[in-house]
């Protein structure tokens, strides 16, 4: 199942199932929903939410993986 994130300001934004679900978790939608509408007025919520579910994501450090190591465009890798 793919999840299609629609504005008038941009281009349509495509997910797959397991990222579009939680995408929506964060921002407080239920992903069963036919319309998982995001008004303007909770646009500011939203963004919040996304950038503290990254923060908890990173473990607060800013993009490192436990010590000596980095995120990398989706792999780690040792610090160098």
């Amino acid at each position: 199942m793919l999840y299609k994130f629609k504005s008038r300001a941009t281009s349509d934004l495509i997910m797959l199932e397991p990222v579009g679900r939680r995408v929506l978790q964060i921002v407080g939608k239920a992903p069963d929903d036919a319309h998982g509408i995001i008004t303007v007025e909770q646009i500011p919520a939203a963004i919040a939410a996304l950038q503290k579910a990254v923060e908890r994501g990173r473990g607060g450090s800013g993009g490192t993986r436990g010590p000596g190591r980095r995120w990398h465009g989706g792999r780690t890798t040792g610090a160098q």
